[in-house]
């Protein structure tokens, strides 16, 4: 538990310092939408998870897991910090290898957003795997979402947080990216419109 909260914390700053660099150097403020996308968009939607009672979806819903106890938590102990540092590695990394590639230049926005996921889920499904054999959370297997599941990961969130919320935060990322170098403002308007738009993607 120590290991993996000090690697994705280490690696969310590491992202964080490319994207400035990147930013400076070519231009692109794309990288550093998506970076602070992935956490605003994560806060979002975590507090539905945690405590499906305060939004009155404790009978559709219900309590999907829960997290071990790590150093630092939030949201009255229930969101470690280490998976507020997981989005932003995960979608960051798979986002850069494929604007590495060039897809983003060549080929229109929805396929280099498929790209993106299709990369984010390769990562993303090793610790989505081995997390729960280590404990860091326990699904809640009583529930009716809970099956049917790949190995020990339940589909529907495999389905929503492994695919849909990286498709459409590269896909609004991609489409409201395109002035290079955009002024605060437009970029805080940029981050803004990514995690507004990054929910109806996921859920079409």
């Amino acid at each position: 538990m120590p290991v993996i909260e000090a690697l994705l914390i280490a690696g969310a700053v590491a992202c964080l310092v490319h994207a400035v660099h990147w930013r400076r150097g070519h231009g692109d403020s794309s990288n550093l939408v998506i970076w602070v996308a992935s956490i605003l968009a994560l806060l979002m939607v975590e507090p539905i998870a945690y405590f499906p009672q305060w939004f009155g979806l404790q009978d559709t819903l219900g309590l999907t897991f829960a997290h071990n106890q790590f150093s630092v938590q939030f949201l009255f102990d229930r969101l470690p910090l280490y998976i507020v540092a997981m989005y932003p590695v995960y979608t960051y990394v798979a986002y850069v290898l494929v604007q590495r590639t060039g897809v983003f230049q060549r080929c229109h926005p929805i396929v280099a957003a498929t790209c993106v996921a299709f990369t984010f889920h390769c990562l993303y499904e090793v610790v989505d795997t081995v997390g729960v054999q280590f404990r860091w959370w326990v699904w809640n297997e009583e529930l009716s979402t809970s099956t049917p599941a790949l190995g020990v990961v339940p589909y529907l969130n495999l389905q929503a947080f492994s695919l849909g919320v990286p498709f459409g935060m590269a896909l609004a990322t991609l489409v409201v990216s395109k002035r290079s170098a955009p002024s605060g403002w437009s970029l805080a308007r940029n981050i803004a419109l990514v995690c507004i738009f990054t929910w109806p993607v996921m859920f079409l």
